[in-house]
């Protein structure tokens, strides 16, 4: 890649524009200030937009870096132009659907790609806008997210050369370019001194520790962020879309040995279903009266004040518990008179006695959401004070809505317990229905798998694609939304050190300050329980698992945590059972 050579630019204007750079990477350094002043953004994309920078490549060709900084000057620009749009982004997490912002975004993304179209940061952070805006199909974005990939990992390798002598680069401002503009901003690598080299050689085996030694010294650069974003977003993804081929491409870039069986993500159940007494139960229609079904989807709707007035979208892990009595609200009533006499049909011992529940909604956007982890219900407050392992006697799932039927994501119960010292061989797969419920037991590792929505068509390249157009208004996008119980046969608050009313198995805000609590106090009474469900059995699939290994002579990927369901993993009963005493992990 080369850009045009129509205008000469002076020592005084690359100087300024470099400096308003630094500037900007200098302010994201300041406490509380992460975004940056992007001021120093719009200086440089104000003074070298009109200077005709634009590529002649595209992203398929092969990547050529300049040795001058006159020749990365389409570079700086295109990552000016990325950090607006993710600064734009970033103002849009929590607000409704603004068409001027949507174009402002996709204006700045397309100028990123135009100045530098292997700009690799711009082709993932677009393929993830474009997903949570549901803007784009899932193939589209399957391939954005490759491009990313692709870009990441081919400018690593050709930047790195460059700072090694590999290429005639004898600048130093040219190699601080390189590293900041390029290495660090552009495909997320950093330079891991030695200290934190010698830490992780002390894991080393004993015969490496001398070859260790000799490289210890001057320390490494860490793999791409970008390009293991981009690589496991599209696992994920093509893992939805069944293509699973290019899914295990992906992941053989990172150092695993297993992932949810292709059956399973296809819900290929078996062809002899026998009579599973030990599996999950499912009650398929009217489970709720109703009146009361309405009333739950009204208290839990997508714009519902619950969810704002919890601060759902960034609280961890929460929970409500009460004793099984006579019911005072709409929560407990649904679940003490409706919920509770289905899933006791599930008990195996007749003397197990259920005294308490414990409840939580979600709710996702269809295609938007990755689903949910891989995961045991467990009494996270005596795992963390004791170390000790419980969960309830039964877990269960109300499916409120459903999205798009059978498109929204499936909930998956593995035949795995925290105590199991094989993989499962087995699971089983719930598609939801609305007012539809299912029980499994308690202990068992279950999870959600993402939601694909509507599979269509749409443009290949953000250029194409008009914003205000292919918008949804926020009223009109599907939600998967389900209630969440766990019967427990003891009172969970009697061992808790301290409760609060935000946090596991927590107490109910005050009435009179919290309009969604104020909201379940006033439902329908004395509503007879329905008698036109059906009551069969979960589908089972196998195997559940399927083993895979990375590639050879690859450098390989960190996996990125926040992305970390738990669908692709390293060693198989035994992660879950660490994962349960990790930091910080949503339940």
């Amino acid at each position: 890649m080369r850009p045009k050579k129509k205008t000469k630019f002076d020592h005084e204007v690359i100087e300024k524009a470099w400096d308003h750079f630094r500037n900007f990477l200098d302010s994201c350094a300041e406490e509380g200030n992460e975004e940056g002043d992007i001021d120093e953004l719009h200086e440089i994309t104000k003074n070298l937009e009109d200077t005709s920078l634009g590529c002649d490549a595209n992203v398929c060709d092969t990547i050529q870096l300049g040795s001058t900084r006159e020749e990365l000057l389409p570079i700086l620009v295109s990552m000016a132009h990325y950090h607006l749009a993710n600064n734009i982004i970033s103002q849009t997490v929590d607000q409704e659907n603004d068409t001027a912002q949507d174009k402002a975004i996709l204006k700045h993304l397309q100028a990123s790609l135009h100045h530098f179209p292997h700009n690799c940061s711009t082709w993932s952070v677009g393929a993830n806008y474009a997903r949570m805006q549901q803007s784009a199909s899932l193939s589209t974005i399957c391939q954005w997210f490759k491009n990313a990939a692709t870009c990441a990992s081919a400018l690593r390798t050709q930047t790195l050369d460059l700072l090694e002598g590999k290429n005639d680069v004898d600048e130093e401002s040219v190699k601080e370019w390189l590293e900041l503009l390029i290495l660090n901003g552009m495909t997320g690598t950093e330079y891991v001194g030695s200290d934190v080299k010698e830490e992780i050689s002390e894991e080393e085996e004993e015969d490496d520790e001398q070859d260790n030694e000799e490289s210890l010294e001057e320390g490494f650069f860490s793999s791409s962020s970008v390009e293991a974003t981009s690589r496991f977003m599209g696992a994920m993804i093509q893992s939805t879309l069944g293509n699973h081929d290019d899914a295990l491409c992906a992941l053989q870039h990172f150092d695993l040995t297993h992932r949810i069986h292709p059956n399973v993500w296809e819900c290929k159940v078996n062809d002899k279903q026998q009579k599973d007494l030990d599996g999950p139960t499912f009650f398929r229609g009217e489970v709720l009266p109703k009146k009361l079904y309405d009333k739950m989807c009204q208290v839990f709707a997508p714009d519902a004040a619950y969810w704002k007035e919890s601060d759902y979208a960034h609280r961890g892990y929460y929970s409500y518990f009460f004793d099984i009595d006579e019911p005072s609200n709409l929560i407990e009533d649904v679940i003490v008179n409706h919920l509770l006499p289905l899933a006791k049909g599930k008990c195996k011992n007749p003397s197990d006695k259920i005294i308490g529940a414990e409840w939580w909604p979600h709710t996702r956007p269809i295609q938007a959401n990755l689903g949910h982890n891989l995961h045991f219900d467990t009494d996270e407050s005596i795992l963390e004070q004791e170390g000790v392992v419980s969960h309830p006697l039964l877990s269960s799932v109300l499916y409120l809505t459903s999205g798009y039927g059978s498109t929204a994501g499936s909930t998956v119960i593995l035949n795995q317990s925290p105590d199991s010292k094989e993989e499962a061989k087995e699971c089983w797969s719930c598609k939801p229905g609305e007012n539809s419920f299912m029980v499994f037991d308690g202990n068992l590792l279950h999870g959600v798998l993402p939601c694909p929505g509507q599979l269509d068509t749409r443009p290949s390249h953000p250029k194409e694609i008009t914003w205000g157009d292919t918008q949804r208004d926020p009223d009109s996008v599907p939600h998967r939304l389900t209630f969440m119980v766990g019967f427990w046969t003891r009172r969970v608050p009697d061992k808790m050190k301290g409760r609060k009313v935000y946090g596991p198995c927590g107490m109910l805000p005050q009435r009179e300050c919290t309009e969604w609590v104020k909201q379940i106090y006033d439902y329908p009474k004395l509503v007879e329980r329905s008698k036109t469900m059906e009551e069969t059995q979960v589908p089972k699939i196998s195997p559940a698992w399927q083993h895979i290994s990375a590639k050879e002579d690859i450098d390989l990927l960190e996996i990125p945590q926040a992305l970390d369901h738990r669908f692709f993993v390293k060693g198989v009963p035994e992660c879950f059972h660490e994962s349960l005493f990790e930091k910080d992990i949503e339940s």
